[in-house]
């Protein structure tokens, strides 16, 4: 019988959906967070896996992308859980990190059972879409930030609520969904944080490309002009005045000492064979 991995840092989640599976007569794993179901994953190969979205430390999105970026798990699939209905967006952004579906908690037995039995029977499963880890953070913080504006309003929701009610269950839910929006603010800070830190490389990694580019294309207009003073100056095309050739040999020189210092600078990025060609034809 196939075996189901379910990651929910809420203890009673994962009992339901335990006791829905071990009925059906499949056998379940547990874990409480997205880091040590990585692990578990990794150690225990499951069949399905079964994630919630909103989790500290690794949430559902994330755990999916680092799982379908391993060759040796990614044929795995993932089913998604959450307590509100996802949006198309959510949706759209899941299917771009391999997750196969969303599934709202609580999760009715028939429609749990059925998913799971279509999942293990399928030979295939969606692959991870967007490779690229900055493609990927814009997405996803694009979503954290839509998850915000949500659970404002359901926290605005239950605040009134348990005001009206004076109600301690009313209470404890608002105090909920405010660890909740914590955490999403957490999560994204992480990624955005990260996003930054991505996009200062890329835009460094850029400036070392443009400077080298440059630098080359230095080094090739005065290697040129090295080349044809010295032609010039051998009396290729007819002797030259005195004057002139003074003068030619004043600008060969000058560009001679600009590609020498050019030659001594090094700049990452820069193509090392095609420094040395142009090393070579100054020197000529």
């Amino acid at each position: 019988m196939a075996r189901i991995l379910i990651v929910d840092d809420n203890g009673a989640s994962r009992l339901a959906l335990t006791e829905q599976l071990a009925a059906a007569g499949y056998e379940t794993l547990e874990s409480s967070d997205g880091l040590e179901a990585l692990r578990v994953v990794a150690r225990e190969k499951p069949d399905v896996v079964m994630v919630e979205v909103l989790m500290p430390k690794l949430d559902g999105f994330s755990f999916c992308r680092q799982l379908k970026s391993d060759p040796v798990s990614a044929s795995i699939p993932v089913v998604l859980l959450t307590r509100t209905p996802p949006s198309r967006e959510d949706e759209s952004f899941a299917l771009t990190v391999g997750a196969e579906h969303y599934l709202i908690k609580p999760v009715q037995n028939e429609v749990l059972l059925n998913l799971i039995g279509r999942l293990t029977l399928r030979s295939r499963v969606l692959p991870l879409a967007v490779q690229n880890e900055t493609d990927y953070l814009r997405g996803y913080v694009s979503r954290l930030r839509q998850q915000i504006r949500e659970k404002s309003k359901e926290i605005e929701q239950a605040r009134l609520q348990a005001e009206q009610t004076r109600s301690e269950v009313a209470q404890a839910r608002s105090d909920w969904l405010k660890g909740e929006f914590d955490e999403l603010n957490r999560q994204l800070q992480r990624a955005r944080n990260r996003l930054e830190e991505l996009q200062s490389r890329a835009v460094t990694t850029t400036r070392l490309r443009m400077n080298a580019d440059v630098m080359n294309d230095m080094r090739g207009m005065l290697s040129l002009i090295v080349r044809s003073s010295d032609l010039l100056l051998r009396g290729v095309h007819g002797a030259l005045p005195e004057p002139q050739a003074e003068r030619l040999l004043i600008i060969r020189e000058s560009a001679r000492r600009v590609l020498e210092i050019l030659n001594a600078v090094e700049i990452p990025g820069v193509n090392t064979g095609a420094s040395k060609r142009l090393k070579s034809q100054g020197a000529a």
